[in-house]
């Protein structure tokens, strides 16, 4: 009995040992999958899942179920979430044995909890000099140490720059002739970025891509033809993107999708009006929220929906424009640009659960050209273009062509966002376009006398502008009784504009989607009939009746894939001057040329041609400016490096060119690059018209940006 006694108690200490040594093992195997999903993987989520199973059902071991604790406090770290100081300070008071643990848990709490009594630092603001001479800033990482900045060297290309360290190298390397690369967003582990790459060719298309920081990059969701699809945010555990995608329809919708790749999910319609530039969405860091804006162009506000559809909250409500939201990195704080009170500032509104939790609070002024990029510990980081666009005039002896007096800033009103010069037929009146930057989409139209009196107004009726410089078309009807432009409907619809000077009325004719934004138009002599291009796929020039959609080709381009800008009648309007850049893929080169075409034969013919340019040392191709009164055309010819452009007289029927002084307007500011000049003589002969454009870009982080709130002005 004893003998069978002994050996029960031996099966059973046996059993028992087993199953303590199997809890152990898979204790720490469960932690071990834990920490795959915390690291690796980056689902926060399912991580701190696991951690709390290893805290609940090994808690005897003691020093795993504190090690969980400590892991699962940083994930909620990384999602930003309140509950990183609870899991703390349960370490500290529960697992006072576990004296490791428990200095690491103090650390974190010491970082993360403020005193009351300690005063905030002073907001700073710093400017970035390097960012802004190594690229525009697009991205900076959840991390603080990383940037993505745009790439021009050899296409359109986003390139990896560290702070204070290596120069920026390329994570895309797409070139000129194949497509362009837009936007990125970082994913929540600073590891990935998300992107948008349009090709062209044939079959153009619009594609969601992946890259991680070595470069390799995968497709996870594509359009085919003219749409996009932009990246805007990841959830927290990197399985999710959020993106804004371009329906065939024309309009734009929200959604999300798989960042491993998968089918679209769509959450809420923009319709026509989306404008990525100023109303991009934001995903908060904890993933629940998207901000977003609703409301008229100029009378937007601020809104957030949960990333599941259900939920739908008002941030801001008043009679002002409110865009560019921007989630803080706790996600405590939306901030935001407003005119609210009469000057366009940055502006901030505490946020829980997707409401509003108190007044909205001014923190700097002066955010005019003010574009924010992100905000993470280190601050606000924003950048600025300090760019004006002004028109002068100066006087021109008709017969030897040389400026007679030095120029003249166009006696205006508004001054530096005066844009797209283009003088009558008969060289007596200027029209332009101009604005004012406090309210940059109310644009007019403005027709002049060529010494600056005697103008007259004509409000555009739309407010949907790709560019601050837009239109860049303004062109006359050969009678010089009215004139137009290319651009965006009030639904974001390709369209042209077309005005008749003696009752002030516009005509608004909508074009198909695969025009494009701009249709780079001009006008017969009584603007019955419009020319407009098409580019890439099925390149040309096209005539489209006003009152009919009857269109006719007039100019076909000879390769599947090219560029058609700058449409331009001669002075007596046989001559319609283009550039074309026709694109060779198989030869990965782009040739630049100038040409000549007469729209009733369908005559057509090249003046000037030159490769484009491929490094920044090399020359760049010239660039039409216009015509000259003798029927010539006016031309740029960019230097290499830093050797100055120059312009040139160009006769349509052979012979040297020769070349054209313009007048000097005004030095260059420091910081600013070297000015572009749009020259426009008038066919008298008498003036010429100069666009002067100065463009600067600045990159600036507003650190401690609260610091101040509780001082500031505010008004909700």
């Amino acid at each position: 009995m004893r003998h069978l006694k002994l050996v029960c108690t031996l099966v059973a200490l046996t059993a028992l040992s087993t199953v303590v040594v199997s809890q152990t093992t898979s204790g720490h195997a469960l932690f071990e999958q834990a920490l795959a999903k915390e690291r690796v993987e980056g689902n926060l989520r399912e991580a701190i899942r696991l951690y709390e199973r290893v805290v609940a059902e090994f808690a005897s071991d003691r020093a795993l179920a504190a090690r969980a604790l400590v892991q699962m406090g940083l994930s909620y770290e990384k999602l930003g979430r309140d509950e990183a100081v609870r899991v703390y300070e349960r370490l500290v008071r529960d697992f006072a044995d576990q004296q490791d643990a428990v200095v690491q848990a103090r650390a974190r709490l010491a970082a993360l909890v403020r005193a009351p009594a300690a005063a905030p630092a002073a907001m700073t603001l710093r400017p970035l000099p390097d960012v802004s001479q190594d690229g525009e800033l697009v991205a900076v990482s959840p991390d603080g140490t990383k940037a993505i900045v745009m790439d021009y060297s050899s296409g359109q290309n986003l390139a990896l720059y560290e702070f204070g360290s290596n120069p920026k190298r390329l994570l895309t390397t797409v070139d000129w002739s194949t497509g362009w690369i837009y936007f990125g967003v970082w994913s929540p582990d600073s590891r990935r970025v998300a992107y948008q790459q349009n090709s062209q060719g044939d079959n153009p298309s619009s594609e969601l891509r992946v890259t991680t920081l070595d470069g390799q990059s995968r497709v996870v969701y594509r359009t085919e033809g003219t749409f996009a699809v932009q990246p805007v945010g990841w959830t927290p555990d990197g399985a999710t993107l959020v993106a804004v995608v371009r329906r065939p329809d024309g309009t734009w919708t929200l959604g999300t999708l798989p960042a491993g790749g998968g089918a679209f999910t769509p959450l809420r319609s923009f319709g026509w009006s989306y404008n990525w530039f100023t109303a991009s969405p934001r995903l908060s860091p904890d993933g629940r929220f998207i901000a977003l804006l609703e409301g008229e162009a100029g009378l937007r506000d601020v809104h957030v929906i949960g990333l599941d559809g259900r939920e739908a909250h008002r941030i801001t409500d008043d009679p002002a424009d409110d865009f560019l939201p921007l989630w803080s990195s706790d996600g405590r704080h939306l901030a935001f640009i407003s005119n609210r009170v009469g000057t366009v500032s940055l502006w901030a509104v505490e946020v829980e659960d997707g409401r509003p939790a108190g007044p909205a609070v001014k923190l700097k002024d002066g955010m005019v050209q003010g574009r924010l990029i992100d905000w993470t510990p280190r601050g606000i980081f924003y950048d600025q273009q300090t760019s004006t666009w002004d028109l002068y005039t100066a006087p021109m002896d008709p017969v030897d062509g040389r400026p007679t007096a030095a120029p003249r800033l166009l006696p205006y009103a508004r001054t530096g966002r005066n844009v797209s010069p283009a003088w009558s037929p008969d060289g007596k009146r200027l029209a332009f376009v101009s604005s004012t930057a406090a309210d940059p989409n109310r644009r007019y139209v403005v027709v002049t006398a060529a010494d600056g009196s005697d103008s007259r107004e004509f409000l555009v009726p739309t407010s949907q502008w790709q560019y601050t410089n837009t239109p860049y078309d303004l062109r006359w009807f050969g009678n010089g009784r009215g004139l137009g432009f290319s651009g965006l409907d009030t639904q974001g619809v390709p369209a042209i504009f077309r005005l008749l000077l003696e009752t002030g009325e516009w005509d608004t004719i909508r074009l198909p989607a695969d025009v494009g934004s701009t249709a780079q138009v001009e006008w017969n002599g009584d603007g019955s009939a419009v020319y407009f291009r098409r580019q890439w796929a099925n390149a040309g020039i096209f005539e489209r009746l006003v009152r009919s959609d009857a269109e006719r080709l007039v100019y076909g381009s000879s390769v599947p894939l090219a560029n058609i800008q700058r449409l331009q009648f001669s002075p007596d309007r046989t001559w319609l001057a283009f550039q074309d850049w026709p694109a060779d893929p198989a030869a990965n080169t782009m040739i630049k040329r100038i040409r000549i075409l007469d729209v009733d034969t369908g005559e057509a013919r090249t003046v000037l041609e030159a490769p484009a340019r491929v490094n920044p040392t090399d020359p760049r191709p010239p660039n039409l400016m216009g015509w000259s009164p003798a029927g010539e055309l006016i031309v740029e010819r960019y230097g290499t490096g830093n050797e100055p452009s120059e312009v040139l007289i160009v006769p349509v029927n052979g012979g040297a060119p020769r070349s054209l002084a313009l007048p000097a307007v005004g030095p260059t500011a420091p910081g600013e690059t070297p000015p572009d000049r749009i020259a426009k003589w008038s066919p008298d002969g008498r003036t010429l018209a100069i666009s002067r454009v100065n463009r600067a870009w600045e990159t600036f982080v507003i650190e401690h940006p609260l610091a101040l709130t509780a001082g500031a002005d505010s008004r909700q």
